[in-house]
């Protein structure tokens, strides 16, 4: 993931504007759409239906990191101006999809449908998360001041927190579940 997103920023570079370029996007959604495959094959071919399932594994969750990315492009070019941001004529709508798309996150159990939630509701989870963000961006600078004032306050600074402290909360996150579960 780390080697494709250095290869984006190096190809996004070259041009005088990044947010301009219509590769970015193309190759956000292409790897997506690779990644998915990938964990198609990784199903049929490795997995064997018992054993660990391989959460972890980058190559599983590839997907999650790219529709961040592509979120984080499409809200800085709304931003810039170079992005059409249509997604906020119709907000209602990308907040009823990706809550659609989370809900099967809540609904099964991950042990007992390992297959089905690699192929099926990971991706899910990343599409609903990633139109949950773009629902939740900030309208441009040039739009009205009630559209901004809509949500409360409080919000976009506590995802703001979760957003600047998950990696390491990530990083960290094992060696403190082995310590507290052997103490």
């Amino acid at each position: 993931c780390y080697a494709l997103m250095l290869g984006l920023v190096f190809f996004a570079s070259r041009r005088t504007d990044p947010l301009r370029s219509r590769a970015i996007p193309i190759v956000l959604v292409t790897a997506f759409a690779a990644s998915w495959l990938g964990r198609c094959m990784y199903v049929i071919w490795v997995y064997s239906g018992t054993g660990p399932i391989g959460f972890t594994y980058t190559h599983n969750r590839l997907d999650a990191v790219l529709a961040g990315s592509l979120v984080a492009w499409l809200v800085q070019g709304a931003r810039a101006g170079t992005v059409q941001p249509i997604w906020r004529r119709w907000r209602q709508a990308v907040f009823a999809v990706a809550a659609i798309c989370l809900v099967p996150t809540l609904l099964l159990d991950v042990y007992a449908h390992r297959a089905l939630i690699l192929l099926g509701i990971l991706p899910l989870q990343a599409l609903g998360f990633g139109l949950l963000l773009l629902g939740l961006s900030e309208p441009a600078a040039h739009a009205d001041v009630a559209s901004r004032t809509r949500r409360p306050a409080w919000l976009p600074r506590a995802l703001a927190f979760i957003g600047i402290s998950s990696y390491s909360t990530y990083l960290w996150h094992w060696p403190f579940a082995e310590v507290l579960l052997r103490g």
